[in-house]
Order: C-alpha cells, then structure tokens, then sequence
C-alpha cells in the first residue's frame, strides 16, 4: 500500500513539480522509500497555495465587488504616467502587483525598532473608524504585551480592530494572549494555512507579511514584527537592523486591499465597512505601488520581481537581505548585471546567527568569484529587506532572497518612484555599508572541507529554508 501511495506521490510530482530538479528528487524518493518521503512529500512538496484562490474565486470578496470597480475609477485619477525609458519597467511590476503605480503619495522612511514601534504606537492611536493589523510574528513578551494593550484600548473605545497573525511563524502566541484581545473587541484570527482537511498539511506556507492600516490614509508597511528581539533587546541577536515606511495618499488602498484578501481566507468573512475612498497627499512627491506574492500566484511573482528589478538596473544594485539562498536565475541575472558594468552591492548578516542559512548560502557565494559583486557583513543583525535600483526606483518590504521567500510565503513590497526618496533609501544603505565589512570571496571559497561539504548539504535543502 506504501508503494502504491509513493508511486501516485511520484506521478504527481511529475505533473506538479516546479523544477526538473525538484520532479527527479521527489519521483526517486517516492518510489525507493515512500514510508519515509511520503510524509515529507505531503509537507513540503506542495509549492501552490490552491486554497486561497479557490476561497477568493467561490466568492469570498462578492460583499466587496461592488465598491472595487468604483475604487480603480478612482485610483485611475491619480495612476502613474511614465517616460518612455523607464515605461516596460513600470509595466512589468504593475501587472506582477496587480495594481498601478499611483502619483501623490508620501513614503517616510522608518528606521529601527524605536521609530517604526513609536510610529505604528502614534498612528493607532490617532485612528477614528478602523484599524487592520497582519504581522508574521508576534511574541508574546513585553513589546508584543504592550502592542496588544493598545489595540485592545482602541477596541474599548469603539474603534474597530481586525488583527491577522501567522500561526506558524507566532507559535508562541498563547491562546490566552488572543482570547484576551477577544474578550476586549479585537477581532483576532489565525491566517491558518492548514485550514480545512484537503489543505491540513499545508505547514510549508507562511504569511510573512507586516502591515498595518488605519482609516484607509495611513499604512506602516516593511520587514519588522512585533517583539522585543526588534527593540535590540535580545541577548542571543543584539544589536537589530531593521527598515519599515509609513505610506499615505492614494496607495494605501493597494496594501488595504491586500489585507482584505488575507482577511477572507483566515476567516471566510467580509471587511464592509472599511473606506474605499483613496486620499491623495497635495505635492505628494513618491510614487507607490504595494507588491503582493505568494504561492496562490499563478505566475512566480516573487522570482519574476526580483528579476525584473535586476534587469531594469544600468548603474547601481545596491540589497540588503537576512538571507542570501538565491534562485539560481536571480543568480544569474546579478552575474549579467556585474557584466553590463552595474555596482552590485549585497549586505548580509554575521553568518554565527543563522549557520544553516549561511552554510547555504557558501554555495552560491561561491559562484560569484571573478565577478565584481560586492558582498558585505553588517556589524550587527541586518533584518532589512531593501532594493536600490540606479537612482529612481527602491522598494522595502518583507520577501528575503530565498526559496522560502519567492515561492512559499505570502509576501508585501512597496516599491517607490521618486528622486527625493531614493535618496534617502540611498543615504540610508550608504551608512549601513559603512557599519559594514566586506567579504572576500576567495576567502570564502577556500574554507575547509567540513565546511564546504556542510554548504553542498545545506544548498540541497535550500528550497525549504
């Protein structure tokens, strides 16, 4: 019966695996030792995420639908209009995001866990009809204590509260600490991607997503949770480097809706008495869009964004990222953009506080030698995830540059246009650099052998890290 069980694993695998690679692998384990690989085949050999569209498509949003069309005949007023040289650019992301890149915002950088936790405190607090918050972890100690204390004071003054937080990556989250936001009016639930028998397993998905909107004008989008370990407050991390932006005018109903979405699948309910109704910034000087990927994209969205960002750059890549476990083609396009003469910069964290990570991304690192990639270690944890493309486009968001990331979890970018900001995000990655020393590639590729054989290991379970 095992063997029968692995063989239709197999043949699944061979219709549904997303590399040649991953179909071998799977098919040859399935066949010669289904008792072992079938459970893992059940766990992490799914790399779509059916479920959601399929809620979505049954009507999930149809209390929604009628305010959508006149919301994009709003936006309409405010879409972007580019030059011809950066228009195909414009248009690719546009059509991965799914909505248009809008004039007449505003987008302020937030850096650290003391600015972006005082904004997010301020913001809420100013908030009159709503407040949506979806956070990949939330821990359950004294900064996530106090955050909940205050959308739990919000709530008692009639404000509404709708709070989406990822199982999986909160698993510290005690059901007291979401029973007592509950009991106060907050309206918390789970994002449950193992929702329902057919999707039980889906474990190897996340919602990685942070964000947070009040009254449909402001929203605080970027990498940062909710947690002590954020503040710098951890012994084992230290010293935390993180980004986030608060964004008003008319892309807030981007990362609104976005919200609306999620919200349906982790509750197969409505949201219909959020605004629809975008407010433009006068003089807005940035121009927004908000990126959303996951594995219920019909298109790789997450591979597809970072590549085009790649490919789009003539003088300057400059990316910050936790992790460094690219897919081979991002790979390859930062190899083309070395060669069409751009500066690639890439800042990582010390490698002591994630050693799997690292011992993956020895492999890739080492496919860089005799390239002019410049590979950086940030003094302290670099939890940002931040693109600088030349000198008019950056985007902040949470999607690390890994499998876990391009093709497994839910994911928001907000990418900007606009000299005024670039700069900023520039000035801000320039200062990083400086804290920062850089890596020596031989050096790298001359590390023992335990060391390279653990990397060539670690690099085979790079699609699931």
């Amino acid at each position: 019966m095992l063997h029968l069980l692995g063989l239709i694993a197999a043949l699944h695998a061979l219709l549904k695996s997303s590399t040649p690679q991953g179909a071998v692998a799977w098919t040859l384990g399935l066949c010669t030792y289904p008792a072992f690989v079938l459970p893992l085949y059940l766990i992490f050999g799914c790399t779509h995420f059916g479920g959601y569209v399929e809620v979505l498509r049954a009507g999930a949003l149809a209390d929604e639908s009628q305010k959508f069309g006149p919301l994009f005949e709003r936006l309409a007023e405010h879409e972007h209009q580019p030059g011809p040289d950066r228009r195909a650019t414009v248009n690719v992301l546009q059509r991965l995001s799914r909505m248009p890149f809008l004039d007449s915002c505003q987008a302020e950088l937030l850096i650290d866990g003391q600015a972006t936790y005082g904004r997010i405190r301020l913001e809420i607090d100013k908030a009159r009809e709503y407040v949506l918050v979806l956070y990949y972890k939330v821990i359950d100690d004294a900064a996530g204590r106090a955050f909940g204390e205050q959308l739990m004071a919000k709530a008692r003054e009639g404000i509404r509260v709708y709070f989406i937080y990822d199982e999986l990556g909160s698993p510290g989250l005690q059901r007291a600490f979401v029973r007592k936001l509950r009991d106060a009016g907050v309206k918390a639930w789970p994002f449950r991607t193992a929702r329902g028998f057919r999707h039980s397993l889906q474990f190897n998905f996340r919602n990685h997503r942070k964000l947070v909107v009040v009254d449909g004008k402001v929203a605080l989008v970027g990498g940062m949770n909710i947690g002590d370990r954020y503040l710098g407050l951890s012994r084992h991390f230290g010293s935390w480097r993180d980004t986030h932006i608060v964004l008003t005018g008319p892309a807030v109903m981007s990362v609104q809706l976005v919200f609306v979405e999620d919200y349906h699948w982790a509750t197969g309910g409505s949201l219909p008495d959020v605004s629809w109704v975008p407010t433009a910034c006068q003089n807005g000087p940035v121009t927004c869009t908000y990126l959303s990927s996951g594995p219920a994209d019909r298109l790789n969205v997450g591979v597809l964004f970072y590549l085009e960002c790649i490919l789009a750059a003539r003088s300057r890549i400059w990316l910050t990222s936790p992790y460094f476990v690219p897919d081979p083609a991002i790979l390859n396009a930062l190899k083309l953009a070395d060669l069409r003469g751009v500066e690639v910069r890439i800042l990582l964290p010390p490698g002591h506080f994630e050693p799997a990570m690292r011992l993956a991304a020895l492999s890739f690192l080492a496919e860089l030698r005799g390239t002019g990639i410049q590979l950086y270690e940030y003094s302290g944890y670099n939890h940002s995830k931040v693109m600088l493309v030349d000198d008019w486009l950056a985007w902040v968001g949470s999607s690390n540059l890994d499998n876990r990331s391009l093709r497994l979890n839910f994911e928001g970018n907000l990418i900007a246009l606009g000299k005024e900001f670039v700069a900023q995000v520039r000035e801000m990655l320039e200062r990083d650099f400086a804290e920062a020393t850089r890596l020596d590639l031989e050096d790298l590729a001359r590390a023992g052998l335990l060391t390279l054989l653990g990397s060539r290991v670690a690099r085979l379970l790079a699609p699931i890290l």
